[in-house]
Formats: C-alpha cells, sequence, structure tokens
C-alpha cells in the first residue's frame, strides 16, 4: 500500500484518506485532508472538487520503476522512494521533499496555461474512476448506520471487544536512506539502534533497514558513524519506513 500511494503522489494523482479508526497517516500522507468513513459529505465533496489526473510524468515514471530489479516488498519499496526523491517526483499539494527533509510551500493562485486537449478516451477514463469513487462512497455511508445498529444492544450502548493482550510486542519496520551534502547516497555508514543492540551498514544507495519488537511505536535513539564524518544522532518513532537525513563532513 505504501509503493501506492508513494507512486500515486508521484504520477500527481489526487488522494483523499478515508480514516477508519484514530491511527495516524504515514508522513507523506499528512498533508492531504482525511475524512472519516461516516463523513460521507465530506468524501463526496473532496472526490467532486479533485482535479482531473495528469498524465505527463506516466511514461517517466513507469520507466524508472522498470529498472527496479530487486524483488523483496521492502527493498522494492526502499529502491522506489530513492528513485522519486532524485527527481524530485514527491512534489504534491504543498509539500516537496529534497535531500531528506520535508519542506512546506503554497503554489501561487495563478490559473493553469492552456494546453493541449486530452483525448476522449482518457476523460473517459478519469470520469468513470470518479464515478466508481462517488457509488463507493456513498455505499459505504448507506451500510454504516446499519453495521452499528446492529452491534448496538436493547441499552443503546454498542459493545467492542477488549483486545485479547495490547502489550504484546510487534514487529516495526525502520527504513531510512542517508545523504552527504551534495544530496548523494552515502554508503558505509555504521547506524545502531543502542536500545536494542542492533547495528547495521547502509548499502551503495545509503540505505538501512532495521525490524524491532516493541508493543507499540516508540522512540528510539539512533545513532550514524562514518570516519570523516560527523557523529549523527536522533529520535526516531519506530515504524517509519521513509527516514532521511543528511551527514556533514567533519571541519
Amino acid at each position: 500500500m505504501e509503493f501506492e500511494w508513494c507512486t500515486a503522489i508521484a504520477l500527481k494523482k489526487t488522494i483523499v484518506p478515508c480514516l477508519l479508526d484514530e491511527t495516524p497517516l504515514a508522513l507523506s500522507l499528512r498533508t492531504f485532508h482525511g475524512h472519516r468513513l461516516n463523513d460521507a459529505t465530506g468524501l463526496i465533496t473532496s472526490l467532486l472538487a479533485a482535479p482531473l489526473g495528469h498524465t505527463e510524468r506516466r511514461e517517466s515514471v513507469i520507466r524508472k520503476l522498470s529498472d527496479i530489479t530487486v524483488t523483496e516488498e521492502t527493498a522494492v519499496l526502499a529502491q522506489a522512494k530513492t528513485v522519486f526523491a532524485q527527481q524530485h517526483w514527491t512534489v504534491q499539494g504543498n509539500v516537496y521533499q529534497a535531500a531528506g527533509d520535508i519542506h512546506i510551500h503554497h503554489e501561487s493562485s495563478t490559473l493553469n496555461a492552456p494546453g493541449k486537449a486530452k483525448p476522449l478516451v482518457e476523460k473517459w477514463q478519469t470520469w468513470v474512476a470518479l464515478i466508481v469513487g462517488l457509488l463507493t462512497a456513498v455505499t459505504l455511508a448507506i451500510k454504516l448506520p446499519k453495521e452499528l445498529a446492529s452491534t448496538t444492544g436493547t441499552s443503546g450502548t454498542t459493545s467492542i471487544p477488549k483486545p485479547n493482550n495490547p502489550a504484546q510486542p510487534t514487529p516495526h519496520l525502520l527504513i531510512g536512506t542517508i545523504r552527504d551534502e551534495a544530496s548523494d547516497p552515502l554508503p558505509e555508514v555504521q547506524v545502531s539502534l543502542p536500545r536494542f543492540n542492533l547495528t547495521k551498514t547502509t548499502d551503495s544507495l545509503g540505505q538501512f533497514q532495521f525490524e524491532v519488537s516493541a508493543s507499540e511505536q516508540e522512540t528510539v535513539a539512533l545513532l550514524a558513524q562514518k570516519p570523516g564524518y560527523q557523529t549523527y544522532e536522533a529520535d526516531v518513532t519506530l515504524g517509519n519506513t521513509a527516514l532521511g537525513f543528511t551527514m556533514r563532513k567533519k571541519p
């Protein structure tokens, strides 16, 4: 799913998050306005206001993705993110990423310059997708009250089962990319999580990956070291698969 939404951002597609519970959105999605499942009006309004899809980037994005040769899921995602960042395809709305940092900007309210008219088939496909999205939102809005009513007893209260073991440790990924001051990938960096006594070395793309077991997405200390570079220390949150930072050379 993360690969899908990262690719959608690279393709400049419209994203409308539908919130099922209190789980926070991923960092790359937090700038999009989400709607709860029972907010049919908000979902429909956002879908109606969504612009038609862009096709200018489709060929170049697909061509770059076809160059990925790895098959393991997390490795594919990491390489795709690196490609999107290098090509500056992470631009979406008022957010863009450069050298591992997230920046906010506001586009001017100028009208788009007139361009070549889109083919009829392409417009038809876009409108079909929009109509399907609207019908899905309406269907969810109709079904939700019935499902809520079926779980409500005579007293008018809803019984929600408690988790069997909420404190049970679960695996969490931590994936990141390290770059130098020229925004080039930095290999052979020793990255460690002292809390779990784990150490990894960045690959030729400057990437590293940890998988640790914890009861929740807790914040832990991260330490990055490489001869000739200043030591990097930071607190990171387990479950972050888009971590990125820059290491600077020693003076």
